[in-house]
């Protein structure tokens, strides 16, 4: 009878080759036996006892240690999914990008000789941080993006969040919708189909089709703007093209034209710098200024230039000071009519049921009316920046106006009849005035 240890020490066997080896023998006799042979931990008494009670030859599993249980390696949990491939992770300043956990210790185990099995402890996760990411100040287990922009895994493990998102080549219907919170750079072109909408700026080194792209910044484009007018452009900053054909482009800002704009709907909220540009066709719709180096042309293609509007802006200015105003004095007089409820309320201890709803009513009243107000002034404000564009409202042309050519300036209308230089058209007391370039 002899005592076999398995090498990593969590078994040890009986092995007994003559069953008569166990004649006379007790359950005592067996562990001093295997005390002696080193085996002290997780002995199984019952598996002894049955075996003495059977005897039997072979090998007999007779104690059993505990493993070892390895640390877990630290690792970062993403709150997105890592494995899904995507051009575009949208993600803002402050957000949360991830989790970091850190590893476990482990828990020893121990052996049928009473050693001491030693545990693994883990690892702690690689944590490569490029630009724009940090661990939370309050919790440096979070890490968060400190700019808008793309969140990338880099193959290296690196994460960053790039404030800039390059598209090296064309985009087109079979990237889907693009929408990036930051500034997108398109080093080909945005073909037919292709629907964009970027939070910051948006720079194009070739053409706009026939596609839908909204900005909320500038808009910069190589190329120009073209197509067969299916194509919308919205553009919240000021916008600079070399061409514009047959499209429709809306801007809160400045448009600056380079070389022309034919057949194209433009709206501006600022002015149309157009001065080594034509104008042929279309419709313009411009708030402030508007210069160009020729508008119409020698076919005398409908051409029609809307600037200013004071006169409705002027409009609308008075209806909202008048609000301002009656909105003023009612609240004046909702506060003393609350004063007035209030003084009989703490003289007579409450007030009848109608008068109490009534005292309620007008402290809501009280305390909505200067948030409505605050909206108003608001656009008192904008309105009276509207007004002060409009003033400066005029037509520039620095070459030729052809006939067929329709003017509004401030409301004033004028059709041009006949080809004029140098020209500059304003806006004075209801009447379109044409004035000689060199004369201003």
């Amino acid at each position: 009878m002899k005592v076999k240890i398995t090498p990593d020490k969590l078994r040890a066997y009986l092995v007994v080759e003559s069953k008569d080896e166990l004649n006379n023998l007790c359950i005592d006799d067996v562990v001093k036996f295997i005390n002696s042979k080193g085996v002290v931990q997780g002995i199984k008494i019952i598996e002894i006892q049955s075996l003495l009670e059977n005897p039997q030859e072979g090998e007999f599993l007779i104690a059993e240690g505990n493993p070892p249980i390895d640390g877990r390696d630290g690792y970062i949990s993403f709150e997105f999914d890592i494995t899904k491939k995507t051009l575009i992770r949208n993600v803002k300043a402050g957000e949360k990008i991830a989790v970091v956990y850190p590893p476990t210790s482990g828990v020893n185990g121990i052996g049928v000789t009473g050693e001491i099995l030693k545990a693994k402890q883990g690892k702690p996760a690689n944590v490569f941080l490029g630009q724009n990411v940090a661990f939370l100040d309050s919790d440096n287990s979070v890490i968060v993006s400190t700019s808008d922009g793309n969140l990338v895994l880099n193959e290296d493990g690196t994460i960053e969040v790039s404030p800039v998102l390059k598209i090296n080549g064309n985009i087109d219907v079979s990237f889907g919708e693009v929408n990036f919170i930051g500034t997108l750079i398109v080093n080909g072109d945005i073909k037919s189909g292709a629907k964009v909408k970027v939070g910051k700026n948006l720079e194009v080194y070739g053409n706009i089709e026939d596609a839908e792209v909204e900005v909320k910044g500038n808009a910069l484009i190589g190329g120009g703007f073209i197509g067969y007018g299916r194509g919308r452009l919205y553009v919240h900053g000021d916008v600079s093209l070399r061409y514009i054909t047959n499209q429709n482009l809306i801007a809160d800002g400045d448009v600056v034209i380079k070389r022309e704009a034919v057949n194209a709907n433009i709206v501006c909220g600022g002015k149309i710098i157009a001065k080594d540009a034509v104008i042929i066709g279309g419709t313009v719709m411009c708030k402030g200024e508007v210069e160009a180096k020729s508008i119409g042309g020698a076919e005398y293609s409908r051409t029609v230039i809307i600037i200013g509007r004071r006169d409705k802006q002027i409009e609308k200015l008075k209806k909202v000071t008048a609000e301002i105003k009656r909105l003023g004095s009612y609240l004046e007089g909702i506060k003393s009519e609350i004063y007035a409820l209030a003084r009989l309320k703490i003289d007579w201890g409450e007030l009848p049921e109608d008068q109490e709803r009534q005292l309620q009513n007008l402290m809501k009243w009280r305390d909505e009316i200067p948030k409505r107000l605050q909206q108003l002034e608001v656009l008192r404000e904008n309105l009276l920046n509207d007004v002060k564009k409009s003033g400066k409202a005029r037509l520039i042309v620095y070459g030729t106006i052809y006939k067929n050519t329709y003017i509004e300036i401030n409301g004033a209308r004028e059709e041009i009849n006949f080809d004029m230089k140098n020209s500059i058209f304003e806006e004075d007391m209801g009447i379109v005035v044409r004035s000689k370039l060199q004369e201003v």
